[in-house]
């Protein structure tokens, strides 16, 4: 069994006990989906639509191969500083990370009009990693916890978190590599 592919990144620092890391992601290709809805019926909706785009659902009828993680975050943006209600988020953006060797040029265009294909810049995040399942009590916890060492460490969040899931559902919760990841301004 081959393991999924993820986007590459080079890691800055490490926090004193490794689950933070300031990391370096170049220039990745998405495809994305506007959903509606609370996170975990927004992050169904958004990844059944995704899903059909990447097993052919677009205008070559080709198949892309699966990456991780899948990523979800809220649609509207948060004030500055100021970290979104995980419940009470209405709008969430979901996205796939396109598969190493394809450009914009390249990618076949969905037939769906919900799924948009998009370039995001090379970044700097604070990423947070861990295990468990993704309730909302666990994602709000630890997107505090990387939120207050981004104070502690005096950096500056450029948008809102964004939760990164690698694993299928069936993954027993120990095993499962769930991130939560903010942009730092530069």
């Amino acid at each position: 069994m081959s393991e999924t592919p993820t986007p590459d990144y080079t890691v800055e620092r490490s926090a004193a006990d490794g689950a933070i890391e300031i990391r370096r992601y170049g220039e990745l290709l998405v495809a994305e989906v506007d959903a509606r809805g609370g996170r975990s019926q927004a992050a169904g909706d958004g990844f059944r639509a995704l899903a059909d785009y990447i097993f052919g659902g677009n205008q070559a009828s080709e198949k892309i191969a699966m990456t991780a993680p899948v990523l979800q975050a809220p649609s509207l943006p948060a004030s500055a500083g100021e970290a979104p209600s995980v419940s009470a988020t209405e709008r969430w953006r979901v996205r796939f990370v396109m598969p190493p060797g394809y450009d914009m040029a390249s990618l076949p265009q969905p037939r769906s009009r919900r799924v948009e294909l998009r370039r995001l810049q090379p970044r700097r995040v604070a990423v947070l990693r861990f295990s468990g399942f993704n309730w909302e009590s666990t994602l709000a916890e630890k997107r505090d916890r990387l939120m207050a060492w981004l104070k502690r460490e005096g950096l500056d969040a450029a948008g809102p978190p964004t939760f990164a899931f690698y694993n299928p559902p069936w993954t027993p919760p120990f095993l499962k590599r769930n991130e939560v990841m903010v942009d730092l301004a530069d």
